[in-house]
């Protein structure tokens, strides 16, 4: 996801992947366009896995979980395990670090929600494209939208299922590069409520100001 992460690195100043946010070394740049009081998180349960490829033939997995209570839960599975909670109700963002067992609590920052997951919160999303037609991908009746920036020579092309808003398929490209993430599986129920905790065994440092 090196490409869209090019698109993040203007609103956040990270050390670690954007897309897929860990717990240390994370610097959040505080920008009140970005910190929303209404952000257009999914009213309904659902869980889908996204296999990520790269024109290197480098392959990651990401899943997607939302409780339709306003908590989102991703999970990256590469070079790095990566898992980050997000939660609209108390706007916080919780970014775990699977090895030493600690979690960072930084004000809900929009742009770091998983928005390219999700038609709803991708239309509002400051990085959304115009959209251009309606296509069927692997059985699925999708709304497409296609963003491009000529500066950065980057065009992404992204696939919404019209029924769930859940995204089906995203082609990027950028400066030469290229790759591609499909949706592999999909249920309309979330992870188990637990999924969305804190575990006790985990260390929680507040990091910035929780005041918006």
């Amino acid at each position: 996801m090196d490409v869209l992460n090019k698109h993040l690195k203007k609103y956040l100043l990270l050390l670690c992947t954007p897309l897929t946010l860990c717990a240390s070394g994370c610097n959040l740049v505080r920008m009140s366009s970005l910190v929303s009081s209404s952000i257009p998180f999914p009213k309904v349960p659902y869980t889908s896995t996204y296999e990520q490829k790269s024109d290197t033939d480098k392959i990651s997995y990401v899943t997607v979980s939302s409780n339709g209570n306003g908590y989102m839960l991703q999970i990256s599975k590469g070079d790095k395990d990566t898992c980050s909670i997000f939660d609209n109700v108390d706007k916080k963002m919780y970014f775990f670090n699977l090895v030493n067992k600690s979690v960072e609590s930084w004000p809900l920052q929009y742009v770091a929600t998983p928005w390219m997951y999700d038609e709803g919160l991708y239309k509002a999303s400051p990085f959304v494209g115009k959209q251009i037609e309606e296509q069927t991908v692997d059985g699925r009746r999708c709304n497409v939208w296609l963003f491009e920036n000529d500066r950065s020579k980057t065009r992404t092309k992204s696939y919404f299922d019209k029924e769930t808003g859940c995204l089906v398929l995203s082609n990027y490209e950028s400066s030469g590069k290229s790759g591609i993430q499909r949706l592999t599986k999909y249920s309309p129920t979330s992870m188990p409520a637990s999924a969305f905790q804190i575990p006790d065994d985990y260390k929680l440092t507040i990091m910035g100001s929780h005041t918006l």
